[in-house]
């Protein structure tokens, strides 16, 4: 006699061997943390499809430069230590499996002594993200994805100095039929990202220190905001890491420009997720651009437009759609029906 309740058990096995699944961008096809976005993922045209189906990958690339939380994107202050060693840093996130979504995200130099103080040990490159180059062009970073059943993409994305409301960055997705598939400007869907509500500056400096350097709350991007729709696509953020500092030098180092924090006293140093909610679908996500929205850069520290972006990972999650729990179900019945008639 065929029992339901174990043909029930069955298809909730199946159903969830089927769940999301979290896939870390990095250079390695095993997800080993500590190579990122900003080393051998971008550099030598990795994608998840190719370390994991063999399919073939669309082009990465960057027109910015690798970059030093440190040194860099936290402005050389002082009283911070780096933000995971490891190379592996929770997002803040649940996926839909009910685990923690992680980064990959690299952290420190080939090889030890990572750091002295703030600083990177002479000759050693501590790229950590991915970051604009400061000249007068659009910087971009394309991505590449190469899977399909994509419901949920997880950035680790911030700015330098987002003037508040200013749409400072858009973060496009190519969904198309091949892995490797290309999109026109019209094809993309885009998110453009304001400072202040999407994303943040990295560097919040506390305006009661009585720092000239740091201006009033609210002139830079210093909040976000929990959750927002851009253009159809529902933004969700959160914080993953945070810690204060004691000053910031008067001059910036790393040929930044001197921003509105430089000489402040006191504040902390964030790093951010955003997490971009799709309906699974059986197009692929091929790739993945980031784009500054401001083509007129310059360094002088009053230019609002001077935001630069900072990328330091990206983390996908694939969802069988609802089809494929269908045409699962169809088949075990039929599998069941032919149980059932074998007995009789």
């Amino acid at each position: 006699m065929f029992r339901p309740i174990n043909f029930s058990l069955l298809f909730l096995a199946c159903a969830l061997t089927m769940s999301a699944t979290q896939i870390q961008l990095t250079g390695t096809a095993t997800n080993v943390a500590g190579y990122g976005l900003s080393s051998t993922y971008v550099q030598i045209n990795r994608c998840a499809g190719a370390q994991l189906n063999s399919a073939t990958c669309a082009t990465s690339s960057t027109t910015g430069v690798p970059g030093n939380y440190l040194v860099s994107l936290f402005a050389d202050a002082s009283g911070i230590t780096p933000p995971d060693a490891a190379g592996q840093k929770a997002s803040g996130f649940t996926g839909l499996a009910g685990t923690p979504i992680v980064f990959d995200m690299l952290n420190a130099p080939l090889s030890a002594p990572w750091y002295v103080g703030n600083t990177v040990t002479l000759g050693q490159v501590d790229s950590n993200f991915i970051k604009s180059g400061l000249k007068a062009s659009q910087s971009t970073a394309t991505i590449a994805v190469g899977l399909n059943e994509i419901s949920s993409v997880y950035t680790m994305l911030n700015d330098f100095a987002g003037y508040n409301n200013g749409d400072n960055i858009t973060v496009s997705f190519c969904f198309s039929a091949t892995s490797n598939g290309t999109c026109t400007s019209d094809q993309l869907t885009s998110v453009t990202l304001k400072s202040g509500v999407e994303v943040r500056a990295a560097v919040i400096c506390d305006s009661t220190q009585g720092a000239t350097g740091c201006p009033t709350s609210g002139t830079y991007g210093q909040t976000l905001a929990a959750s927002s729709t851009v253009n159809g696509v529902t933004v969700n953020t959160a914080n993953v890491y945070s810690q204060t500092y004691t000053s910031i030098p008067s001059t910036l180092p790393d040929n930044s420009a001197n921003g509105p924090w430089a000489g402040s006293a006191g504040g902390k140093v964030v790093l951010d997720a955003q997490q971009f909610v799709f309906t699974p679908t059986t197009s692929f996500l091929s790739y993945i651009q980031v784009v500054d929205n401001v083509t007129n850069f310059t360094s002088a520290p009053a230019n609002p437009g001077s935001s630069h972006f900072a990328l330091s990972a990206v983390t996908v999650e694939q969802t069988p759609e609802p089809a494929s729990f269908g045409l699962l179900f169809a088949g075990m019945t039929a599998v069941g029906f032919l149980r059932l008639r074998r007995r009789s």
